[in-house]
């Protein structure tokens, strides 16, 4: 459907009416973080976040970034992180594994600084730095 920045595949007279939204099964973090030149402009990179937690280790985190390409990009899919060393540090060796998996190769350097600033706070936004177990609590 997306055709490149900003352009679709659709024509001038048609529009989408819905979109299909898997349900998520608990308990499940969502994190999303965006950065603009100015508040309320369009955003120059954003990062949805989707985690899922189970006792205190993190079986499954999924982030697409939108922005940096001509299209969103799935840029990680990872499974089974112990969330008990820095979580900081866990976001930070993520990006570098986003950047050596090769899936933003055609992002220029200035675009890939943003994407690596909104993919770590968006995972902070989601799973946080502090109480992993609060955190899941807080959003049942």
């Amino acid at each position: 459907m997306f055709d490149g920045l900003y352009s679709t595949t659709l024509e001038a007279d048609e529009l989408v009416t819905w979109v299909r939204v898997p349900k998520l099964e608990l308990p499940v973090l969502a994190g999303f973080a965006e950065t603009s030149p100015r508040h309320g402009d369009f955003a120059d990179a954003a990062c949805a976040v989707v985690a899922e937690v189970h006792d205190d280790v993190l079986t499954r985190l999924r982030a697409v970034l939108v922005g940096v390409a001509d299209r969103p990009i799935v840029c990680i899919s990872r499974n089974g992180i112990d969330l008990s060393i820095s979580q900081r540090q866990i976001w930070h060796e993520l990006w570098d594994s986003v950047v050596s998996d090769g899936v933003l190769r055609e992002v220029d350097d200035q675009v890939l600084e943003l994407a690596s600033v909104v993919f770590v706070r968006a995972c902070i936004d989601a799973v946080g730095c502090n109480s992993l177990r609060s955190k899941v609590d807080e959003r049942r």
